[in-house]
């Protein structure tokens, strides 16, 4: 599928920001799928958002703005197509188990 045609469906734009690794600024989210100090996995408007580091944590969650802003270190960020977001819904134990 073709990504812009895609983006340009969605209301809400996607952004990251990022300072120094430690601090990160998220819009067009639609949801928190999972989060821990490890692993943050968030449902945004291009698909799934998958952020891996150490003593993460969420200070901001504002769903109906769509913004995310978090602290600790962010070691990858990951997005899954739309498709690969299905194997990620139940959270945990969803990842777990599949």
């Amino acid at each position: 599928m073709n990504y812009e045609k895609e983006i340009t469906q969605n209301q809400k734009s996607h952004q990251i920001s990022a300072s120094n690794r430690l601090k990160m600024n998220v819009t067009g989210v639609c949801d928190v799928i999972s989060f821990d100090e490890q692993c943050v996995v968030l449902n945004t408007v291009c698909g799934s958002m998958t952020i891996d580091g150490d003593q993460l944590h969420i200070h901001v969650l504002d769903t109906q703005e769509g913004t995310v802003s978090m602290e600790g270190r962010i070691d990858s960020i990951v997005y899954l197509d739309n498709e690969q977001t299905k194997d990620t819904k139940g959270g945990f134990w969803g990842r777990l188990l599949r």
